[in-house]
């Protein structure tokens, strides 16, 4: 059985959409016909859970890493998306974690069969100590998320360094671009940190609209200027990543379904 490949979402300042890509990254996979877990990491403010609706879950993240629930027990169904979520809980510090619910864990995510788990941490760097079940050398990445603002991209260049350090593979995410002449463009950003940008995402007034309806932009708005881009970038991931590409005519049967169901436009 073949292990999941781990996108790790992250960010080294608050307040640049690290969350609400997260959220549609895992949404867009799960509409491509993918097997998604969509894990909630950020121990000090939880947030995948006021996105979907989901916020009185009662276990999750740290309760499986912490020995007190077993995966299958702790997650969630999205009921909208049908999105398996493990859900973040409140805490002031990291649990600690043995080695053999390590192993447990990662014998519990490989059974799974994910094609893919997005993981929304905490801003600043995490340890891949703590998420080594989730992950292999080949199968992790980091997606680095910034704004077109100096600030944000020299924060994106530090934690870079850091991820580099850990001789792990990172792109970079432009969020919330608006093509204001105050911004710095993608050009810019680009010479700023001495790489490509990944996907440029831009601000898009039906984000906020759908995390008030607890429903992924890229389902209630597939049209939209943010949902167009998130399903590329979701189709640029699962390429790189090499994982085989689900039956189109499963994938057509699921977006019919969900357009009959929901009415998404």
């Amino acid at each position: 059985m073949a292990e999941p490949h781990a996108i790790m979402i992250a960010s080294q300042k608050g307040g640049v959409g690290k969350t609400t890509i997260a959220v549609n990254l895992a949404a867009a996979l799960k509409l491509q016909r993918y097997k998604v877990l969509l894990i909630d990491a950020d121990y000090s403010n939880p947030s995948v859970g006021f996105h979907l609706g989901m916020q009185e879950a009662n276990i999750g993240f740290k309760a499986v890493v912490s020995n007190k629930a077993k995966l299958e027990n702790a997650i969630a169904i999205h009921n909208p998306t049908g999105l398996h979520v493990l859900p973040g809980e409140i805490s002031s510090k990291s649990p600690t974690i043995s080695h053999r619910v390590l192993k447990n864990l990662n014998r519990e995510l490989i059974r799974s069969r994910y094609d893919f788990v997005v993981i929304d941490t905490a801003p600043g760097p995490t340890s891949l100590t703590m998420l080594s079940p989730l992950i292999s050398a080949n199968l992790f990445e980091v997606l680095i998320i910034l704004t077109p603002e100096m600030p944000a991209c020299a924060s994106a260049l530090r934690l870079a360094h850091m991820y580099e350090k850990m001789h792990t593979m990172h792109s970079m995410t432009a969020n919330k671009v608006r093509n204001r002449r105050y911004e710095l463009s993608i050009g810019e950003i680009e010479d700023v940190l001495g790489e490509g940008v990944i996907a440029t995402l831009p601000e898009d007034e039906n984000v906020p609209i759908s995390i008030a309806t607890h429903i992924p932009i890229c389902l209630l708005k597939s049209r939209s200027a943010f949902s167009i881009a998130i399903k590329e970038l979701a189709r640029k991931v699962a390429s790189r990543a090499g994982v085989e590409e689900p039956e189109r005519s499963e994938r057509k049967g699921l977006f019919a379904w969900l357009k009959r169901i929901f009415s998404f436009g």
